[in-house]
């Protein structure tokens, strides 16, 4: 007996190893993708500058004097879905780039429970002995929790996007709301000769200043959720 549970325990000792080097291996290949991250993520921040120049600067400094010295300008409506829709999708593929990595793990995993199942067998067919494991249970019990891991990444992905608007939402504070009316204020208040070259060069230091502040926000943000996606795709293993 004291054979067979040495072959049990080396059978087992190999499964555990090659599991162990499963998620390591995960956790360096995601470690080794910062670089090729960073420059995602600033290719990402340029749809999120983008937004900002296209769909609310552009506008406002083509505006009438007369329209910008009434305060018509800088409402910045829907700006955090408007941003969250035009770099989300680019978070997605990022996103999904981890998510590939860690089906394939899941996929390896699944082939090292086959084997030790095959394993056990063997050597329950070799000592002729019930040894009282159920193999095919074994591999089920893994296929089921696998389909059950995979199935939970989808929602992951698609809670990114919620994390992106809450940001933005935090992100148009009061604070931001105070400078746009000190940048309204500041522009009604300009007369006399240049008055429409003067008010145009505030309200792109206004937009020049939110764009920066917002580059810099988002770059932090998305530094971080992406980091920590990687960390919740580990934990499922």
């Amino acid at each position: 007996m004291s054979a067979i549970a040495a072959k049990v325990n080396g059978t087992l000792s190999g499964f555990k190893r090659k599991i162990k080097k499963e998620i390591d291996t995960l956790r360096e290949e995601n470690g080794k993708d910062e670089d090729f991250v960073d420059a995602k993520i600033e290719a990402i921040l340029f749809q999120c500058d983008s937004t900002v120049v296209d769909r609310y600067a552009t506008g406002d400094i083509a505006r009438h004097w007369k329209t910008r010295r009434n305060g018509n300008w800088g409402s910045l409506y829907q700006i955090q879905q408007q941003v969250a829709d035009a770099i989300f999708p680019h978070v997605e593929l990022l996103l999904q780039r981890q998510v590939k990595r860690f089906e394939d793990v899941v996929r390896r995993v699944q082939g090292h429970t086959g084997f030790l199942q095959r394993s056990f067998a063997k050597l329950e067919d070799e000592t002729h002995l019930d040894v009282e494991l159920e193999p095919l249970a074994l591999s089920e019990s893994f296929r089921s929790a696998s389909e059950s891991f995979v199935s939970q990444v989808a929602p992951l992905v698609k809670e990114q996007r919620d994390s992106i608007v809450r940001h933005l939402d935090s992100f148009m504070s009061e604070e931001v709301q105070e400078r746009i009316e000190a940048a309204r204020s500041t522009v009604s208040n300009i007369y006399g000769r240049g008055t429409t070259y003067r008010q145009t060069y505030s309200v792109e230091n206004f937009y020049a200043d939110l764009k920066k502040s917002l580059h810099q926000s988002m770059a932090g943000h998305l530094r971080g959720q992406v980091g920590r996606f990687a960390m919740e795709l580990s934990a499922q293993d």
